[in-house]
């Protein structure tokens, strides 16, 4: 007779009972009761399936196929945390971080990436072991100038408020910190907030022992240009947001001048892309490649990727009408396009796809042409920037380090030509209820500093 409905609950119940709670290793968490009956379920479904008895022996049947379930469903466990074993475990791993993270930032462009099974997470998290072997470990990349340093004392407030808005967990809070004040050691107290959002996204997937290994090694070679994007004087990102307008120029005149016709400047985008290293506008489908190419090419990288970003974007940046709409699909946000959820998503993938393949089209002039443009930049533009950020400017007290002036809690990313105050990206993207300041004002990178003379 074959186990009833009811027998086959009984029997389910008694498998998740007998084996309560079981460690995993693979999480260092204790198995939820729900995942336990998930994998009862399937051991059992296959007893059930072959089970045939007389009601007497029923009781003795159920009795062995718990057993037999116990047995199996631990050797289960044991071979997953075997096919693992060799793979060191970041956030997404555990089912807790998800439960108190699930609607942080970071993980806004998730969409199922990690959190679709298992094996989709040991994959990424093999993927981002193997840049150890990929990265340049060249060394030569640490910015010598002597801008001016954050203060030991201001160096931990702004790493303790980055922290506060990348997670919401109090543990994960700490773990954060502590990465984050081993990442500025060998920086001498230079720090960019996006170092908290590129090092949160590497976590989610490995530990902070091999993130910090990768994205240190990555600072101090050349190739990368971290440690000139990376900092609290925000030169390096000026710099090479100066010379994308150039290349924008020499390759598409036409949209250069209906960018600038917008106010639509390069230095409201590029940290993004720049410093961030795209955490926080490309979805995690395309994030991965994007760092892998990253990792490989290097800074460059980053240059042909705006470039193809701008290539693809094309028609629809031609029919924007304010500088606010241009700026939502420079950051892949398909609200200007009245596209909304399932939609939204879709077409921010198909979009990032796009730019990556088109990225690997995009000739750049050759290396050397790309640094006397970037010198060229430093002694023109950015010369009275780059003398006040390094206090050589006695009437200039600013020491170029700002508070956001909405919040009051982060540090100030962009200057606000219509607000007259440094604001961070956060409340520019998100103005807090009851704030002047809108998203369609005019901003600039707040290391342009003439610029802002110039507009106000």
């Amino acid at each position: 007779m074959s186990l009833t409905s009811s027998d086959r609950k009984t029997l389910v119940d008694m498998m998740v009972k007998s084996i309560p709670p079981i460690s995993w290793s693979l999480t260092s968490k204790t198995v939820s009761h729900d995942d336990a009956k998930k994998i009862a379920e399937g051991i059992e479904k296959t007893a059930w399936e072959s089970a045939s008895s007389s009601s007497g022996e029923r009781s003795e049947l159920l009795r062995a196929y718990t057993s037999s379930a116990s047995k199996l469903l631990l050797a289960d466990m044991k071979t997953r945390t075997d096919e693992v074993a060799d793979v060191d475990q970041g956030f997404a791993h555990s089912a807790a971080f998800w439960e108190a993270e699930k609607a942080t930032l970071i993980m806004e462009l998730e969409n199922g990436e990690l959190s679709s099974g298992s094996a989709g997470i040991r994959v990424r998290t093999k993927q981002v072991l193997s840049w150890l072997s990929k990265v340049s470990r060249e060394e030569g990349g640490t910015e010598s100038s002597e801008l001016k340093r954050l203060t030991p004392a201001e160096l931990k407030r702004i790493i303790e408020m980055d922290c506060f808005r990348t997670f919401m967990d109090d543990g994960n809070r700490a773990i954060m910190r502590g990465v984050l004040e081993k990442a500025t050691i060998p920086t001498n107290g230079e720090y960019h907030q996006a170092m908290a959002r590129v090092y949160a996204f590497i976590m989610l997937v490995v530990d902070e022992n091999n993130a910090l290994e990768l994205l240190s090694t990555m600072y101090r070679s050349p190739k990368y240009r971290l440690s000139n994007y990376w900092r609290n004087q925000a030169v390096g990102i000026a710099e090479d947001a100066h010379l994308l307008e150039d290349l924008l120029r020499s390759k598409n005149t036409a949209l250069s001048e209906k960018l600038a016709e917008l106010g639509c400047t390069v230095g409201s985008w590029a940290p993004k892309i720049l410093a961030a290293l795209g955490v926080g506008i490309v979805p995690f489908s395309a994030l991965f490649q994007f760092f892998e190419n990253f990792v490989i090419e290097g800074a460059n990288f980053l240059l042909k990727f705006s470039l193809a970003m701008f290539e693809v974007l094309e028609p629809e940046l031609n029919d924007c009408e304010n500088v606010a709409s241009a700026l939502c699909l420079l950051r892949f946000n398909a609200s200007p396009l009245d596209l909304e959820g399932k939609d939204a998503v879709e077409w921010s993938t198909k979009i990032c796809s796009s730019v990556l393949a088109a990225a690997a089209r995009i000739e750049l002039p050759p290396q050397e042409e790309l640094e006397k443009k970037r010198e060229a930049i430093r002694n023109s533009v950015l010369k009275e920037s780059i003398a006040r950020a390094s206090g050589q400017c006695e009437e200039d007290e600013d020491d170029g380090i700002h508070d956001c002036g909405i919040c009051t809690e982060g540090l100030a990313d962009l200057y606000c030509n219509d607000c007259g105050m440094h604001i961070c990206e956060e409340c520019h993207e998100e103005p807090p209820e009851g704030s002047d300041h809108i998203t369609e004002h005019s901003t600039k990178a707040i290391m342009s500093d003439e610029e802002e003379e110039e507009d106000n």
